[in-house]
């Protein structure tokens, strides 16, 4: 997710968001850097967090998470087996480009299904709102938020999203005879490269940028801005990650008809001052659930 190419194109389309509507510091490169990388955000101890975080998830759980999680590809080879022993090998085996853009938006649709659901879930249930607002105390936004995630809350994103991707993968093998391959950037699935090289990673930025009627299908770094928010009418919403529709489904859509002015992160101060610190991130989710479960319920 944090590839070179991607930072390098959100920092060229920040760079032509600048010059086109906010340039009101002047055209120099200077004004430029200063208005991508404000000190407000990056001298911050919220970007300290983020660092931080990234550094210890990837060094103490990165492992972890990659033995104890479902793999899509592990699941989906033994989905297909069972599939190839139960009814036989396909006549017509599905093959080509249609095919191949098929399985892609299939993946597409599996990843973000897998990454709602784990969301929606975090938001709604108690126990998993613990180790989610992790993510929320953000009181600014850049794009190493979007990892600022207790390893708890990934490791029940990571086992969703597999079984809906093993599935899927398992889907595609069977009707293609093993044979099909999705369509592909670099290795990785054509769709999904692109919508990361759109401004996906400015949904975790200072900087607002709305997709307008192409809202309704994708979410856009101005509806994600809206989920951080602790406004009453902001909680909840906009929960998905590329495709909008999954809150529309859920009726938690929100799309804003103009620039908000937003005050990120908690809404409970006393959740706030409990998660101040680096340790308070991993540990407090755990003393929470504990009161949550033997002494007292409620959400903030």
């Amino acid at each position: 997710m944090i590839y070179w190419g991607y930072l390098l194109s959100t920092f060229l389309i920040a760079a032509a968001i600048y010059f086109l509507r906010d340039r009101e510091r002047g055209q120099s490169i200077f004004a430029l850097l200063k208005y991508c990388f404000p000190a407000s955000v990056y001298r911050t101890r919220s970007f300290v967090h983020d660092v931080a975080i990234l550094v210890i998830n990837l060094i103490l759980f990165g492992l972890v998470l990659s033995f104890v999680s479902f793999t899509a590809e592990r699941l989906g080879s033994g989905i297909y087996h069972w599939m190839l022993s139960q009814f036989g090998a396909v006549a017509s085996p599905a093959n080509g480009t249609v095919a191949s853009v098929l399985y892609m938006l299939a993946v597409m649709l599996a990843v973000d299904l897998g990454f709602f659901i784990s969301h929606y879930l975090h938001h709604k249930i108690p126990l998993l709102w613990e180790f989610h607002k992790v993510h929320h105390t953000a009181p600014v936004l850049n794009p190493l938020t979007a990892l600022r995630r207790h390893p708890l809350d990934l490791f029940i994103e990571l086992n969703i999203t597999a079984l809906l991707l093993g599935f899927v993968i398992a889907c595609a093998s069977y009707l293609s005879n093993d044979k099909l391959d999705m369509l592909s950037i670099l290795g990785v699935n054509a769709g999904v490269f692109i919508f990361l090289m759109i401004g996906s990673h400015l949904q975790h930025s200072h900087i607002w940028l709305s997709y307008g009627p192409l809202n309704k299908l994708f979410v856009s770094p101005a509806m994600h801005h809206i989920h951080h928010s602790f406004a009453e009418e902001h909680l909840d919403k906009n929960m998905g990650s590329m495709f909008s529709f999954w809150d529309w489904i859920m009726g938690t859509r929100y799309i804003p008809q103009k620039r908000e002015k937003l005050t990120l992160g908690l809404a409970s101060e006393e959740d706030t001052k409990n998660l101040a610190t680096l340790g308070d991130l991993y540990i407090q989710p755990f003393i929470r659930l504990f009161h949550r479960l033997f002494l007292r319920n409620g959400r903030h």
